[in-house]
């Protein structure tokens, strides 16, 4: 049995921010099944609900905020009702794009081959879609772009950014290559979908709270793109939240991060039994999973 790591990002009153890793589910697919739910049912276990915001892909890593009480929740949907619920994606994706910035609006639908993907469509189910992109660096194979989902669609900037010409690195279900060859040669493995949830704003507080860029995603990075601007930007421009609103971790429980390590996984490794079907809504009442929280001193 492999153990998987979620490290807590920011927990104070009704909101939890966990850090997912590779590999593991935010809503589990079976009772018992280990997921980042579970994970924060562990943390929180006398909170109302464990309701993540964000649905993110096995193989996609980053920020996760849960709302944990019917307050919470109400104040999660009036913010992105407002537009105000704000989150922060980064993604590798092969080749490049002409503009420094821009927005995807295609619409998504289910694709009728394959109902665990979408595709982009107009049919009479397809529902509108908006991703704003803006360039951080690119490379001779590869460009890295933060993105803004405005809307929450399933697999959104998957799909958007095979749309558009340049898939998401790794995403082989969206015609994303799993290796690249380098500017020097060398020929880079990609592990899994190149997509990362960088920072999430918690509704009602001003600071924005970020996930530290996983090894991976750095080690790809960096043989591709050999620059790469900050993400969430901090000078308030696109998308982005002012400098003196990026904040470190904040942790009312405990005097340093810590992390939570889930048990029952049925993954062998950190990229593999990667989900690329839509995640349903999880039972929430019993069946946490079981697993240890583990508090790491800074």
């Amino acid at each position: 049995m492999r153990v998987i790591g979620a490290t807590v990002l920011f927990d104070a009153d009704d909101w939890v921010v966990l850090d997912k890793p590779a590999g593991l589910l935010t809503t589990p697919r079976a009772k018992g099944e280990a997921s980042l739910v579970g994970v924060a049912q562990r943390l929180r276990p006398k909170s109302a609900h464990w309701h993540p915001l964000s649905r993110l892909d096995a193989s996609v890593t980053g920020a996760v905020l849960f709302a944990l009480s019917d307050w919470a929740i109400a104040t999660a949907a009036a913010a992105k009702e407002a537009g105000e619920y704000q989150r922060w994606y980064a993604g590798l994706v092969a080749g490049a794009l002409g503009d420094e910035a821009g927005e995807w609006s295609w619409r998504i639908e289910d694709d009728p081959k394959d109902r665990t993907r979408r595709r982009c469509g107009e049919g009479l189910a397809s529902v509108e879609a908006l991703t704003r992109w803006t360039r951080l660096g690119a490379g001779d194979r590869a460009t890295a772009l933060g993105f803004v989902p405005v809307t929450g669609r399933t697999h959104q900037i998957r799909v958007h950014a095979a749309q558009a010409g340049v898939p998401l690195l790794g995403d082989v279900a969206y015609g994303g290559a799993r290796r690249l060859t380098s500017a020097t040669g060398a020929v880079l493995a990609v592990p899994r979908v190149m997509l990362h949830a960088r920072a999430v704003r918690v509704p009602g507080r001003p600071s924005v709270v970020t996930s530290p860029w996983p090894e991976d995603f750095a080690a790809v990075r960096s043989g591709l793109v050999p620059t790469m601007g900050p993400w969430p930007p901090s000078s308030g421009g696109r998308g982005g939240p002012r400098v003196d609103e990026l904040a470190e971790p904040e942790l009312e429980h405990e005097e340093g991060p810590h992390a939570v390590v889930a048990g029952r996984s049925t993954v062998e490794g950190a990229h593999q039994g990667l989900d690329l079907a839509g995640l349903e809504e999880p039972a929430l009442a019993g069946g946490a999973v079981e697993q240890q929280v583990v508090h790491h001193r800074a």
